[in-house]
């Protein structure tokens, strides 16, 4: 919804990739590990990130942990307990 690039590859990773301006999240299936890495002209380490909850397939449709990816991107991420839904909001820079 925020414009970010998503892809999935099944086979044979089961890898999540999501792009999002000067981001690249890999995410894989049942495991609670991500890495992300950066553009080589922002000369920022790829980091590695243990996450509270593993990408999953239910129902052949593939469910990742949100909070994590909206606030790697910049995003603030609450749970609103009394309606069931999750708010993201992402602050765009004037000029992005």
């Amino acid at each position: 919804a925020f414009g970010a690039e998503v892809k999935f590859i099944p086979h044979p990773t089961n890898e999540v990739q999501i792009r999002y301006k000067d981001k690249f999240i890999h995410l894989w299936i049942n495991s609670k590990k991500a890495i992300i890495e950066y553009p080589p002209e922002l000369e920022k380490p790829t980091r590695t990130v243990n996450l509270d909850a593993s990408p999953i397939i239910v129902n052949s449709r593939t469910l990742v942990p949100l909070r994590f990816i909206g606030e790697e991107f910049g995003a603030k991420v609450d749970w609103d307990k009394d309606t069931q839904s999750i708010n993201i909001i992402l602050k765009v820079k004037k000029g992005s």
